[in-house]
């Protein structure tokens, strides 16, 4: 059995002003099996899966970016030519598994995995399956699902069975060559936006909705049962939920009775998902967390969240901490690259007057003018980065975007979490770390590139009607 495999993994936010290089890329191509970053990801969990079948596994390339604005039109094609390249010189394959996002947008491509599965079979043809492994925050396209022989999808948020979904997307593909599967996707769109706060896996409604997937597939005829739920900071064409079911075509008829049964559940219960984290405006979610007994409080900064693809350089949250005279509390991160160059040249110890991020004011976007002692310098998150102290506020100003995710590598810039009663954080849901570390979480429903109130979103492309913006939406 010969596999190739690929990855190209992009969560795209069309509200933001930064474009995406490919620069900004992780890549990896035969050195793959030798990098952790990979093997425990998405990607790995195919690598891993065809390793252990003794296949004979072709990896292409493997590419991946913290989530931001559109991704530049030359750095797309290079990736695709890159893997086509790779592909043709390696011909012939048994079959291709890729591990996706599913909500990346290009300058000039609404539709890029449908773009990309469109080149697959420019090149190599119809009969060769191709089989996807996607996160749950996919905004999955009828090109897609036309052109993919079988899907496969987290079913965590906070999402911790990446590896697992690569595992499933490997062994459908393996069922599919060995058993010489026809094998179709039934997709069922409905016209609803939703944010990843208000849909964690372990929660109600998701996770009962989850279940139910699960089931379905107990049945033989069911290859793969799955719930996509979009990117709502994305303003695209294709937005809303999707349910995909992946089954051999001789069961198309169940298949497609079991999407419509998946999605008449979502939509039965659609007023139902809600903020899975207590959630506040910003000013009273930090005067709730000044008088909490339960300590440390952690607050998501949630309307500059940089793994959702924020610019992570609003000094929103900052400005207000100081405003309320906050004391001994942690706020990280704020990207401003001129920030940490002006500190390193001054040097630990100094104090220096600063331009720090954006702050959101009545005239516009302005920076916040702060005086700054300079407590340390280093790296967090492979990125340039200093520790101030503003106002008795520790900061952490970076100079590219870093996702706030493990409290341990707070550590490394020589911060002692446990001296803080409270830490506001760039986040939307907490990651597992953050929520063990956690005695209360909240999300402070902020502005920004990640506005978690969708209903004052101006949408131009999206589908309307769309629930919840417009109430008396209808389906089917």
């Amino acid at each position: 059995m010969k596999v190739a495999v690929a990855s190209l993994m992009h969560e795209t936010n069309t509200f933001t002003e930064h474009k995406t290089p490919y620069e900004h890329f992780f890549i990896a191509e035969e050195q793959v099996f030798e990098d952790p970053f990979w093997m425990e990801k998405l990607a790995g969990g195919i690598l891993s899966y065809f390793r252990q079948q003794n296949a004979d596994i072709i990896p292409t390339l493997f590419a991946r970016a913290i989530p931001s604005g559109p991704i530049e039109q030359d750095a797309f094609q290079k990736m695709i030519r890159t893997i086509i390249d790779k592909i043709r010189y390696a011909w012939p394959v048994d079959g291709i598994c890729l591990a996706l996002h599913g909500s990346m947008y290009v300058e000039t491509i609404d539709d890029p995995e449908g773009y990309f599965l469109k080149q697959l079979r420019k090149h190599f043809g119809c009969g060769i399956p191709i089989i996807c492994a996607l996160d749950m925050h996919a905004t999955v396209t009828s090109e897609m699902t036309s052109l993919a022989d079988g899907l496969t999808v987290y079913r965590t948020a906070p999402h911790i069975d990446e590896f697992e979904t690569g595992e499933r997307a490997a062994r459908l593909l393996h069922r599919v060559l060995s058993e010489k599967l026809d094998t179709i996707i039934e997709s069922v769109r409905l016209p609803m936006l939703l944010a990843g706060e208000q849909s964690e896996s372990d929660t109600p409604p998701m996770r009962d909705l989850i279940a139910y997937a699960i089931q379905l597939e107990k049945d033989k005829s069911i290859l793969a049962a799955d719930y996509t739920l979009g990117f709502p900071w994305a303003d695209s064409a294709h937005n809303g939920i999707r349910v995909v079911v992946s089954a051999e075509r001789k069961h198309q008829q169940k298949a497609r009775e079991a999407a419509m049964a998946m999605a008449d559940r979502f939509w039965q219960v659609r007023d139902q998902f809600s903020f899975t984290t207590e959630a506040h405006p910003l000013t009273q979610a930090l005067l709730l967390a000044m008088s909490s007994p339960a300590k440390p409080v952690v607050i998501g900064d949630s309307g500059d969240n940089p793994t959702a693809g924020a610019s992570e350089d609003l000094s929103i949250a900052l400005a207000e901490m100081i405003r309320l005279k906050m004391r001994n509390v942690l706020h990280a991160v704020i990207v401003d690259a001129g920030a940490v160059q002006t500190c390193r040249e001054a040097g630990i110890g100094a104090t220096v007057d600063l331009q720090l991020g954006r702050a959101v004011y009545e005239s516009g976007v302005e920076p916040l003018a702060v005086q700054a002692h300079i407590i340390n310098t280093g790296q967090y998150e492979q990125t340039d980065a200093a520790v101030l102290a503003i106002e008795g506020i520790t900061v952490v100003v970076t100079s590219r975007k870093a996702r706030v995710h493990d409290p341990a590598n707070l550590a490394s810039l020589g911060i002692d979490l446990s001296q803080y009663p409270i830490l506001v954080i760039k986040s939307g849901y907490l990651s597992p770390e953050y929520q063990a570390f956690a005695a209360r979480q909240m999300l402070a429903l902020t502005p920004g590139d990640t506005n978690e109130l969708l209903e004052t979103i101006a949408y131009k492309k999206t589908p309307r009607p769309i629930y919840p913006i417009d109430p008396d939406t209808s389906w089917p």
